[in-house]
């Protein structure tokens, strides 16, 4: 771990330098005004589609019961915001191991079915074919397992009425802590790594050598929202090097240090910063690469600026992190939040406003070049 340091001279040439650049380009934005997710066509990249029966499983996790939604509970700016519901898919991302049961007529009229694995059991069972409604077990015998199909207790991601019908993929969650396995870890509950919201339409040309990337966006814990135990995840990107290999970035708060921002900028390192986020306060987020001028030379580099949003504006666009003399390599792929690492349940939300990807440095909503310290503008001559 590494000590970050500040290098406001430099930041002032990038973002005078960003500033005045014409051929900078918004690649995706959303601020959800529209009270869902912007449509593809707005920007070269876009959100995944909604959930449907057909890409359950390979779709973004978004609907009002779902892990992303789009609310006006908490907003940055305008009435909507990006909501992270860490209970959405009717809190089967909180299950430890799951084995699937098909129902045939006369187990899905008695909601009586056996299970190919011994238990113990979860309290609750989730019908994936309906929409992952929620059904609580009302009783166990061996690998016999009944539930109450009186009513379902979590409701249809797709909007459809709470059914259990022949044919559907009933998902038998085991106990955690006792024998479910996700990751090789019998306490470890699913990440539910699906709901991870990488952008689609990302592609390797669109930012060349020499040229730069920047993703912005702002948070919002609440102070009641249980988050993992170990790291929240912002965001991922991956950036593939001259020699093939992939470099991961991750945007990280330390939830065992205090939401202490923790930083892999792609470069191998890991940067645990001195900036922590509050809860029931806006943040604003930043990252930029410039990438190397040719294939496999390490002169790129890498910018983070954080902070509170109602910080000054001089403040936030300064940046805590810089990195130079890296190789950044072709984008991959890029998501705005992530999966999320945890053995105890978690619940309550996390929200998102004002998001922005550019082929530039974006800055803080209000940001102006312009409104810089002469004494800043007299360092660049």
């Amino acid at each position: 771990m590494k000590p970050i340091q500040l290098f406001c001279v430099i930041f002032v040439t990038h973002i005078l330098l960003a500033a005045t650049n014409a051929n900078a380009e918004i690649l995706f934005q959303d601020d959800f005004e529209s009270g869902d997710f912007a449509a593809a066509s707005a920007n070269r990249w876009a959100w995944r589609s909604g959930p449907s029966r057909s890409n359950l499983d390979t779709t973004m996790m978004r609907g009002e019961d779902d892990v992303y939604s789009v609310s006006s509970n908490r907003v940055y700016r305008g009435n909507y915001a990006l909501r992270l519901n860490f209970s959405g898919r009717n809190s089967f991302c909180d299950s430890c191991g799951t084995t699937p049961v098909t129902l045939n007529a006369t187990t899905a009229s008695t909601g009586c079915f056996s299970a190919s694995i011994d238990g113990p059991y979860g309290p609750s069972v989730f019908n994936k074919s309906n929409g992952f409604t929620r059904w609580d077990v009302s009783s166990v015998t061996g690998r016999q397992i009944c539930i109450d199909t009186s009513r379902a207790t979590g409701e249809s991601i797709l909007g459809e009425t709470a059914s259990l019908n022949a044919g559907d993929e009933i998902r038998v969650p085991r106990r955690c802590g006792v024998n479910g396995n996700v990751g090789g870890s019998p306490g470890r509950r699913s990440d539910c790594n699906r709901a991870i919201n990488y952008l689609v339409n990302v592609d390797a040309g669109d930012i060349g050598p020499g040229e730069s990337l920047s993703r912005r966006f702002y948070a919002f814990i609440p102070s009641q929202t249980d988050l993992p135990e170990i790291t929240f995840k912002l965001g991922y990107i991956f950036w593939r090097r001259s020699n093939g290999s992939i470099a991961e970035g991750e945007f990280n708060l330390s939830v065992q240090r205090n939401l202490q921002l923790v930083i892999k900028p792609s470069n191998g390192e890991i940067i645990t910063s001195s900036v922590s986020a509050g809860r029931n306060e806006w943040y604003y987020f930043e990252e930029t690469w410039t990438r190397e001028s040719a294939p496999g030379r390490q002169d790129g580099s890498y910018r983070a600026y954080v902070g509170r949003a109602d910080a000054p504006v001089s403040e936030l666009s300064t940046p805590i992190v810089v990195r130079n003399n890296i190789e950044v390599g072709e984008i991959n792929r890029i998501s705005v939040n992530g999966n999320w690492q945890h053995n105890t349940d978690v619940s309550g939300f996390v929200y998102f406003d004002d998001v922005v990807i550019a082929t530039e440095y974006v800055g803080p909503v209000g940001f102006d070049p312009n409104s810089l310290p002469a004494a800043a503008i007299q360092d660049l001559n």
